[in-house]
């Protein structure tokens, strides 16, 4: 369920492609299906009916049609491995155990914690129920006729050993970024705080803090998204995007969830590692526990409590001075190239995957 162009999935094929011959199958905003050498993207056209019940059946009706594609291929294809970014809707495990009886290898490759990220709208109690069933009837045995599995990241990768759900290596691939900017001086860094949206979830919790922030000297950027009352550069190429990153003195990651939800409470966007690669400090909200751990172990920004404004405008008012600033910046200076990904990172990555399918022989 991912775009050609979605900066994980792009990744895996170029790295992939040095070895093996791949066909991608995604999402594609064109009209009808598109041969793009041995790729297929397939197209879904958004429903212009007013009724909301008649837009979701005209959903489900072409989701239905996409996944039903991706299975004749995954039947009929010929191919060596099935690598999967995203798990279909309709067919969760067939996709899965088709493969596997064809003697297909298998990657699965996490974006999300799919018991929670899987028909995620639905509301309690009905999502704990979706989520104790999804766990033990489908995501273990999807885990379990996997040749590898990847995560996003580390704490959802211990969740899942936590649950029993896996007991073999599961490989950890964070969105690194795929950009690197030259650290700045800091007194080339303008006193504002950059947000980048470009999603779906609530921040009305965030609110206070941006306008604390800007009644407090700092000019406050919106990128990806509109946010009423504050500067919006709406959506930029990467690039462009990382250049205005590299301008701020701050990049703020928060927004509103449920912390009991793993997928959101360890998830590692893509927003964290370029903040960090675009040589910006990141201030993290404490929920997000495996970035605000990433955070105090490098040194590259601070863990702030949204819900106590007054205390996170104390935070930032304290490292924006010159020597704290300075410090979190050679920080980033130090150890920056973690958090991006280059041709070490991508060969390492190519050759645990050959090694874990056992495909040495076919180098």
């Amino acid at each position: 369920m991912h775009t050609k162009n979605d900066k994980r999935v792009e990744r895996s094929v170029k790295a992939l492609e040095k070895e093996f011959e791949v066909k991608l199958q995604y999402l594609e905003k064109s009209n009808g299906l598109i041969n793009d050498r041995q790729n297929l993207g397939i197209y879904l056209q958004r429903s212009v009916k007013k009724n909301i019940l008649s837009r979701k059946v005209d959903s489900f009706l072409l989701l239905r049609q996409y996944d039903r594609k991706i299975l004749a291929e995954v039947v009929n294809g010929d191919y060596d491995i099935l690598y999967i970014h995203g798990v279909s809707i309709f067919y969760p495990l067939k996709f899965f155990r088709i493969a596997k009886k064809r003697g297909k290898k298998i990657v699965f490759d996490m974006h999300e914690y799919y018991p929670q990220d899987y028909l995620s709208y639905l509301k309690k109690p009905f999502s704990l129920i979706k989520e104790f069933i999804y766990e033990k009837l489908i995501f273990k045995n999807q885990l379990k006729l996997s040749d590898m599995v990847i995560s996003v990241s580390k704490g959802i990768s211990q969740h899942i050993y936590s649950k029993n759900l896996y007991e073999q290596k599961i490989y950890y691939l964070p969105n690194y970024a795929s950009y690197y900017i030259p650290s700045k001086d800091a007194r080339k860094k303008e006193k504002s705080i950059c947000f980048v949206g470009g999603t779906s979830r609530s921040i009305k919790t965030v609110l206070p803090l941006l306008k604390a922030l800007s009644e407090n000297g700092f000019s406050v950027k919106i990128i990806g998204t509109h946010i009423a009352g504050f500067e919006s550069l709406g959506f930029l190429a990467y690039q462009q995007m990382m250049e205005k990153l590299s301008e701020s003195m701050f990049s703020l990651i928060a927004y509103d969830f449920d912390p009991t939800m793993i997928e959101y409470a360890h998830s590692m966007p893509n927003k964290f590692f370029d903040s960090i690669c675009a040589g910006t400090p990141v201030m993290v909200d404490k929920r997000f526990k495996s970035m605000a751990s990433e955070v105090n172990k490098y040194g590259v920004g601070h863990v702030i409590d949204i819900h106590n404004v007054s205390q996170s405008i104390n935070v930032f008012m304290r490292s924006s001075q010159k020597r704290e600033y300075e410090r979190i910046l050679n920080h980033i200076a130090v150890y920056r190239d973690d958090f991006f990904w280059n041709s070490e990172k991508e060969e390492r990555f190519r050759n645990e995957l050959i090694k874990q399918l056992n495909m040495e022989e076919k180098r």
